[in-house]
């Protein structure tokens, strides 16, 4: 990928529009908390129930893909209700909608079982509810840390101290892991709330994560570590220094069951037989296979990043981009690729290797900056000769993938197939903010089996009763699909107004628009 120069400059003018609905800011710490060392592991009803599966694969790892959104929600409550030793949690964005409490519910309840819990989350979301964090860590055995935390109260605030910590504060934590007792890990796409498992009234998103045990969960784990022991994990109480929850604080059962359609007295509790029926499932439905997780590093104490150079899960899908020899799949939620890339990928696909990529439409995206960043180099991107898909909003896609039937959804999954054998599932959009400037993660899987699973399941996704095809002919871009059994073709952005239109050629005009 190319190496960009004054990047602060040049994202200021768009951040600067951003930070006014979403950001705040903290001063930047001199020294390194002081942290408690984490528990030791001990052995527990996961681990005892896996050890004799994860033994018998000689230092492969089992892997079960989570696609279905309801069920991935599922997954989560599931593991946090096995749970007896430890709980760690890492997010770049959790909402406090039913998902978002149902799942902060299940991790309280394993809190008072005795099982500690540390949740990590990155401070972009976070906005005024540093109070509900507070609240939420006065519960025995929880400990909560904000990374890279916006504190500051006032829009004009922040709008100056965005401007004075602009490298620091436009790097975000975008991992996203779960593990349980050290023996298992959720890794993936998904963040917590409604619009991740499918519930929400307004948008759903289709996503990918994959459940993992054996020797890989050491390298989350591992992982999660260094970002918890980062000068910028920040504990919740050490925001407001001094401060105290007001006498009238609302109490966390009212927190939690606030906004329920019905309300939750009790956390969800799987009985025994529950638990043992799906601990036996999946010991039945994991894939073993040679793994590895991959993870950016954490800031450091005295620089923050070096936005001139790619990541580490960057270079490594770069490097396993090049090496492909026949076939490359990527679904993306926001697609971008510079210059350098594209010269890399046509030399690609000049040399025999197919490439198939699916991303958000202009109907289905919900970033309208993430799609200007795309369009602004899509021509380019038809001009290597790959095969390019959008995906479509209607409900009838969501209802064979797993979510909730409502007018508009959007891919946010991403993941990639290398040559039918190995396997990307993980946090990183295949896009220049992902690569150069945030933080993130995923797993590698060494599976020719698992490929089939994951290229059915997009496979799906480019059918054009589902997509929309982007083509290219005589230097004009057109789409095609299909509608009621019948070829349907535009040349322009399907399903979109001029308005929406203009906006999108607007923004490809601004500075740093290849970025965001």
């Amino acid at each position: 990928m190319m190496r960009f120069k004054n990047l602060t400059s040049q994202l200021i003018p768009v951040y600067l529009m951003l930070v006014l609905s979403s950001c705040s800011v903290l001063p930047i710490n001199e020294e390194p908390l002081k942290l408690a060392a984490s528990d030791q592991k001990t052995e527990t009803t996961l681990s005892r129930a896996l050890a004799g599966v994860v033994e018998e694969n000689q230092g492969n790892s089992g892997h079960h893909l989570l696609l279905n959104a309801p069920n991935s929600l599922s997954e989560r409550l599931w593991l946090a209700d096995l749970a007896e030793n430890t709980l760690d949690v890492q997010y770049f964005l959790w909402n406090s909608d039913t998902s978002g409490k149902l799942f902060l519910q299940s991790l309280l309840a394993a809190a008072e079982r005795g099982v500690k819990v540390r949740i990590l989350i990155d401070g972009f979301s976070i906005a005024d509810r540093n109070d509900e964090l507070a609240l939420i860590q006065t519960v025995p055995n929880v400990e909560v840390r904000v990374y890279n935390p916006f504190v500051a109260k006032t829009g004009f605030g922040r709008l100056v101290s965005f401007a004075i910590y602009f490298e620091r504060l436009n790097q975000r934590m975008h991992n996203k892991s779960l593990i349980a007792d050290g023996t298992l890990a959720i890794v993936g796409g998904r963040n917590i709330g409604d619009h991740y498992f499918g519930y929400s009234d307004e948008m759903n998103f289709y996503d990918a994560d994959i459940l993992s045990v054996g020797p890989v969960v050491e390298e989350v784990t591992a992982s999660f570590e260094d970002y918890w022991n980062s000068p910028w994990a920040i504990s919740v109480s050490q925001l407001n220094p001094g401060k105290q929850l007001a006498e009238n604080s609302f109490p966390l059962k009212e927190f939690l069951s606030e906004g329920f359609s019905t309300e939750l007295n009790q956390p969800y509790q799987f009985t025994q037989l529950e638990k043992d029926a799906h601990l036996q499932m999946l010991k039945d439905a994991f894939i073993w296979a040679p793994s590895e997780f991959i993870a950016d590093t954490p800031a450091g104490y005295q620089r923050f990043g070096n936005n001139d150079e790619l990541k580490q899960v960057a270079r490594k899908l770069g490097s396993m981009i090049r090496e492909a020899e026949e076939e490359i799949i990527i679904e993306s939620a926001y697609f971008v690729m510079d210059e350098q890339d594209l010269q890399d990928l046509k030399e690609i696909i000049s040399n025999g290797v197919e490439v198939s990529v699916l991303t958000n439409s202009l109907a289905s995206n919900n970033l309208i900056i993430n799609h200007a960043s795309y369009a602004l180099f899509r021509d380019q991107m038809l001009d290597t000769g790959m095969n390019l898909f959008e995906m479509r909003p209607e409900f009838s896609v969501c209802t064979e993938l797993g979510c909730t039937t409502n007018d508009k959804n959007a891919l946010h999954a991403k993941t990639a197939i290398f040559d039918n054998e190995t396997v990307y599932v993980g946090s990183m959009n295949f896009n220049l903010r992902s690569a150069f400037i945030n933080t993130e993660s995923g797993m590698i899987i060494h599976s020719p089996e698992l490929a089939f699973q994951l290229r059915q399941d997009v496979g799906r996704k480019m059918n054009l009763n589902h997509c929309w095809q982007v083509a290219k002919l005589d230097d004009e871009i057109f789409w095609v699909g299909m509608k009621d059994g019948n070829l349907e073709v535009t040349k322009e952005e399907p399903q979109s107004n001029w308005l929406k239109r203009f906006e999108v050629d607007l923004i490809t005009k601004l500075p740093g628009t290849a970025y965001y």
